[in-house]
């Protein structure tokens, strides 16, 4: 048995005007903690971001391969127990090396194991701050920013 996919609209499904709206950035969010990550999620949300969780490296990665089209940035927990940052970028860039990645990391400072070429935020920046500086890396990477 072979299943297609009907492209075409019913009559009742009035044809759009004009051109498509933008669509919204999409985040992939990988932390470990289920409610820092359902909290940060619905706060990234709320500026304007399409937002799909992990809690682990694996999953993170293997959520990227599958969606790398709609993904424009990976905000990523440089503590995840089975992929700590340096090894969580070692893999990404293997696979994807160009994907922008933003880590979340301890306050206290830049781990020394990971490159210049990572983007690195304190774990307690304030949602909106963090929201700015992914606004930033998505416009350069040429996504439209509304």
């Amino acid at each position: 048995m072979t299943a297609t996919l009907d492209r075409t609209l019913p009559a009742s499904c009035p044809a759009r005007d004009g051109p498509a709206a933008p669509r919204r950035p999409g985040v992939l969010l990988a932390l470990r903690d289920p409610a820092a990550r359902t909290g940060l999620a619905g706060r990234l949300s709320g500026h304007g971001f399409d937002v799909w969780t992990a809690g682990t490296g694996a999953d993170a990665l293997g959520l990227y391969a599958e969606q790398s089209g709609v993904l424009d940035v990976l905000v990523v927990d440089a503590g995840l127990r089975d992929l700590p940052g340096p090894a969580f970028l070692r893999r990404l860039r293997s696979h994807f090396p160009a994907a922008p990645c933003v880590f979340l990391t301890d306050p206290a400072g830049r781990p020394p194991d990971l490159t210049a070429e990572a983007v690195v935020v304190p774990t307690d920046t304030d949602p909106g701050e963090l929201a700015a500086r992914l606004w930033e890396v998505v416009a350069g990477e040429g996504v439209e920013v509304p």
